[in-house]
């Protein structure tokens, strides 16, 4: 009982002099829940306000820096994957298959690096990008997520079923379609709707991106 009251007399001088919860539970070994309860009623002076201020942002800047850094290694890394596919010179083949798969994505894909995202009403040409980006990465199917975008002409489980088979993701992986207005002035001939494909892997849409804009720089 005697070294429980001297921890909350410790806790409530340290709380007075502007040290946050955190610091006085890690320094006096007693949960944070413990420190509130104890300094609950203290009211803090001008000094202490600034100094726990000054500690959130201190802490608010490490994490910033620590998501930066992060961020940077990841970048690097693509970078680096990028660059060893450039150099490969296993054969012919694979460098113009993954040239051809980085331009098609730099042209038509997402432009942000935190998911493989590609939107198309050309049924050829999402054939032709799944089927590249199978040949090139290593992929886990399951990453997979499709979305069909319709007008209210079509037959929705029709076109479903259509843009299954051109790019082999089970109808299970399409999410919830996305329903155009239509004018209803015309119809266009065979238009099958337009399809957007998510592959949820960050590290393939840097590489991706990072491949596309060294070959750019290189021919430039």
């Amino acid at each position: 009982m005697k070294k429980k009251t001297e921890q909350q007399k410790a806790a409530r001088l340290l709380r007075e002099k502007g040290f946050s919860m955190s610091e006085i539970a890690t320094q006096l070994k007693v949960s944070q829940g413990s420190i509130s309860l104890w300094t609950k009623d203290i009211v803090l002076s001008s000094e202490a306000q600034k100094r726990i201020h000054s500690i959130v942002l201190s802490r608010r800047d490490a994490v910033a820096n620590t998501l930066r850094k992060k961020k940077r290694n990841r970048l690097e890394l693509a970078d680096r994957v990028a660059t060893e596919e450039m150099h490969l010179g296993i054969s012919f083949l694979r460098p113009n298959m993954f040239s051809l798969l980085a331009m098609i994505y730099f042209c038509e894909g997402n432009k942000n690096d935190s998911n493989v995202g590609f939107t198309n009403s050309d049924p050829e040409l999402m054939r032709l990008f799944i089927q590249l980006l199978r040949k090139c990465f290593s992929l886990d199917e399951s990453k997979f997520r499709a979305c069909l975008h319709a007008h209210d002409y079509h037959d929705i489980e029709k076109q479903k079923k259509f843009w299954s088979g051109v790019t082999d993701i089970p109808l299970q992986q399409f999410t919830r379609t996305y329903n155009k207005k239509s004018a209803h002035v015309f119809k266009k001939l065979g238009y099958q709707g337009c399809l957007r494909v998510n592959y949820y892997d960050a590290h393939v849409a840097r590489v991706l991106l990072a491949f596309a804009k060294k070959l750019m720089k290189h021919y430039s």
